[in-house]
């Protein structure tokens, strides 16, 4: 049987990945009234289903092992307390910029405290990121050797890069619906992660073409 543990509150240590797709189902299969003793009887069944790899591993392979143990670890925890630390966010100044940020709900600019939750359903990650109180969420999944990352009705398609001292992303495609556009048009979004003394560092700037500067925000996180 499988046994799902309650979250651990965010001072504790986070857990290694929970069963995710083995969940305890107990459904009463078989009934029979006896006609000598007038007993019910009755047997559960359990059903336990294998527990997927890491999304972040199961695209990048063998690859994912060799990154910096921080970046394998929060890649690693989901359905726990998540992660928490310190980010600086900047805004783009022109109108166009600041108009995307607000239609995507991205944090305001400045120094903010940051939670970040992961939750996973078949298959699929949600991060929600909590700048201050400002939240917002994306979804993660695979396509084949690729991250598919989705915010509202666009798509990216990322390749994983795993380097010396981290992972990088490189754009490979992107949809708007269920429809491709010319990769010239493009957001630009060369996200990194890295380690620092143990730490998991991150930087994400998004820009535009002949808009610029969207936002930047970049900081670090530590697993709850």
């Amino acid at each position: 049987t499988v046994n799902i543990l309650p979250a651990p509150p965010c001072h504790q240590t986070a857990s290694r990945r929970p069963i995710r797709t083995g969940t305890l189902l107990r459904r009463l299969i078989e009934a029979n009234h006896s006609r000598f003793s007038g007993t019910l009887c009755a047997r559960a069944l359990y059903i336990e289903t294998e527990q997927l790899p890491p999304l972040y591993a199961r695209i990048m392979g063998a690859r994912f092992r060799t990154l910096p143990p921080s970046l394998q670890a929060m890649h690693d925890v989901l359905a726990d307390g998540g992660a928490t630390g310190k980010a600086t966010v900047i805004r783009g100044r022109n109108f166009f910029a600041r108009v995307i940020a607000w239609l995507f709900e991205f944090p305001p600019e400045g120094e903010h405290e940051v939670h970040v939750s992961f939750q996973e359903r078949d298959g699929v990650e949600t991060w929600t990121r909590d700048f201050g109180g400002s939240v917002f969420r994306s979804s993660l999944s695979q396509r084949s050797a690729y991250l598919v990352e989705r915010f509202g009705p666009l798509r990216f398609v990322f390749d994983l890069l795993g380097e010396a001292d981290g992972l990088s992303m490189s754009l490979r495609r992107w949809w708007v619906g269920p429809v491709p556009l010319p990769r010239s048009w493009a957001p630009r979004s060369p996200a990194r992660e890295w380690e620092v003394d143990g730490t998991f560092w991150f930087d994400v700037p998004i820009s535009a073409p002949l808009i610029g500067l969207i936002m930047q925000y970049k900081g670090w996180l530590v697993q709850c």
